[in-house]
């Protein structure tokens, strides 16, 4: 008898047919999300599924809402201006890579509290404020990234 089988016999409480069939269900979910999500493209944005919140043109809407859209927007900026030269410029040391790191995660941190007032708190965000606090979390995320790849910590 192995060992599934006396966990099974032993405990009527659990059972591998049961937690197959919850990762089932919730596999299953998910590929029904990702499929209506792929449905929808032009016409809902793939990250909310909220048209209002996201950039139109007619009746065509983006893959992505104003505030995804604006994250990428400045992240890519970035890095074609390669801003890292600029920044890194100054002559690296810790302290100038411990401050770049503080103010990359300040960058980030209005982004978080939107969406959270957003979700949790069910305060409604205007396109404007999502398009400014995502233009700073790209140039967060960009800063970020560079300073973690410039360390080694990446």
């Amino acid at each position: 008898m192995g060992i599934w089988s006396l966990l099974l016999y032993y405990n009527n409480n659990f059972s591998i047919i049961r937690c197959l069939k919850l990762v089932v269900k919730f596999l299953n979910g998910i590929l029904l999300e990702i499929l209506f999500r792929i449905k929808h493209i032009g016409r809902l944005p793939i990250c909310n599924c909220r048209k209002d919140r996201a950039p139109c043109i007619g009746n065509f809407s983006f893959l992505l809402c104003w505030r995804c859209t604006s994250i990428l927007t400045s992240y890519f900026i970035l890095k074609i201006v390669d801003a890292k030269r600029l920044l890194f410029s100054i002559t690296p040391s810790n302290t100038t890579n411990v401050f770049i790191l503080i103010v990359s995660v300040l960058l980030m941190i209005p982004t978080a509290i939107n969406g959270i007032n957003q979700y949790q708190f069910g305060i409604e965000s205007t396109n404007k404020k999502r398009i400014l606090t995502g233009l700073l979390c790209g140039i967060g995320i960009y800063f970020l990234l560079n300073i973690l790849k410039y360390t080694g910590l990446r």
